[in-house]
């Protein structure tokens, strides 16, 4: 009888430990995120932001040496259309750090930390020899779909039409729709709690909803950039 109580208390505190060594482990992944997350909001008020606009260029040569330059011409236009909006909605509803604009085919210059070797655009897509960047601490910014993450353990709330909000979870399997997502140099998305993206409408309305991407995404990063600020100080 002893020894059976004795076998029941051994496999007891097992399953103690391990369940709080599990717990111990979820406590510091979240805590670790947290750090992650002051230290890039901080990081990004006091640097810059380089926007990533895509040009699709194998894709549109492919068209052109396949005979479809009709084709190829109107996808040009609508890229060319959209990267313009792009611009524009940063220059005239983004404050919360300085931003400068690259075609995608720079990409590898970034990663590496080459900025003297990106071509920046101006206003009119144009590449700009007379814009320098010389600030190593920046990140990245770009349109696209968003990556599922590793655990679902932070709550957010998301752009939608109408001023509207709607709780959902990072990890989900829904990541249909486009939005504006803040990425580190290597154009890896970062991660909650930092509020890492704004949901773009697919509403027809295609420079508006652009336009309220970006300026959701200014807010969110004002909103807890003030948090962290009041934490800190």
């Amino acid at each position: 009888m002893i020894t059976r109580i004795i076998i029941l208390i051994a496999i007891s505190i097992i399953f103690s430990s391990t369940a709080f060594t599990q717990n111990d482990k979820k406590t510091s992944f979240r805590k670790q995120r947290k750090i992650n997350a002051k230290e890039q909001i901080i990081g990004l008020k006091n640097g810059i932001l380089l926007v990533r606009l895509k040009t699709n260029k194998k894709s549109i040569e492919a068209m052109r040496e396949h005979g479809r330059t009709i084709l190829a011409n109107k996808t040009e236009g609508k890229l060319k259309n959209r990267n313009a909006y792009i611009i524009y909605a940063f220059k005239t509803s983004f404050d919360f750090c300085p931003v400068y604009f690259f075609y995608s085919s720079d990409s590898k210059h970034i990663r590496n930390n080459h900025l003297d070797s990106v071509s920046f655009l101006n206003d009119s897509l144009k590449i700009d020899k007379s814009i320098t960047v010389n600030d190593t601490n920046y990140y990245v910014a770009e349109f696209g779909h968003i990556e599922p993450t590793e655990t679902i353990d932070y709550q957010s709330s998301v752009y939608v039409p109408k001023k509207e909000t709607r709780n959902t979870y990072t990890g989900s399997s829904d990541f249909s729709f486009k939005a504006v997502i803040v990425k580190d140099k290597m154009f890896k998305q970062l991660n909650k709690p930092f509020p890492y993206y704004s949901k773009e409408s697919s509403s027809p309305k295609k420079k508006e909803n652009i336009n309220a991407a970006i300026t959701k995404l200014n807010l969110i990063l004002k909103k807890y950039y003030t948090k962290i600020y009041k934490e800190l100080h």
